[in-house]
């Protein structure tokens, strides 16, 4: 991290470690001469006085995501945490500066994975509602008819048997048709459950 000593009231620098040159490309000398205007982008200054008028009164103690200007030009993102101190008689402020450049590049890619994961699940909740209702199309349409069918042949067989055989076969008639029946109410049942589950709301990343 760098730690660099700057006069609150001017913005020059006082102070600094060698970690500074590494960071942003100047010598220690050319440091020396330089002042919070060099290391800022200019669009940035005015919230960056801001801050450290605030530091002076005692708000704030941290900068985040903030731009960093290197000798070349480029800039890079960066955490500064701010603490007031005295230094050669003037009121200065000490900043601690991280780059977060690695941090910003893992969380835009977590943006991006968590992006295709909603993506992926709103596909599967698609496929799973298609899939439901197929199954209740199919159940409706042609296991429905089916019970429908073999039960009106039952009642059919059942009244056009010889007598002396629908005495001996009405039991099993109505044990078929018991079945059939409740065959028929657990279809129902399974029916207007995948409609429910159709219908309720999916719960997205």
């Amino acid at each position: 991290d760098v730690m660099l000593v700057a006069d609150t009231g001017s913005g020059k620098f006082q102070a600094c470690n060698p970690a500074i040159c590494r960071m942003l490309g100047y010598t220690l000398q050319e440091i020396a001469g330089l002042g919070i205007s060099h290391v800022h982008p200019r669009q940035d200054l005015a919230q960056l006085i801001g801050d450290f008028e605030k530091l002076q009164r005692g708000e704030t103690q941290l900068i985040a995501d903030f731009p960093v200007m290197r000798k070349d030009g480029s800039t890079f993102r960066a955490d500064m945490h701010l603490a007031p101190i005295r230094l050669g008689g003037k009121d200065c402020g000490l900043a601690i500066i991280r780059d977060i450049t690695e941090r910003k590049r893992t969380e835009q890619a977590l943006q991006r994975v968590a992006a295709e994961l909603r993506k992926a699940y709103r596909r599967l909740a698609q496929a799973q509602d298609a899939e439901q209702r197929n199954l209740a199309k199919e159940l409706h349409d042609q296991v429905g008819q089916n019970l429908s069918a073999l039960s009106l042949t039952l009642n059919l067989i059942e009244r056009e048997l010889p007598v002396e055989s629908r005495a001996m076969l009405h039991g099993r008639l109505d044990e078929a048709m018991g079945m059939v029946g409740d065959t028929t109410d657990r279809i129902r049942n399974l029916l207007g459950m995948l409609r429910g589950q159709s219908q309720e709301p999916r719960v997205l990343l």
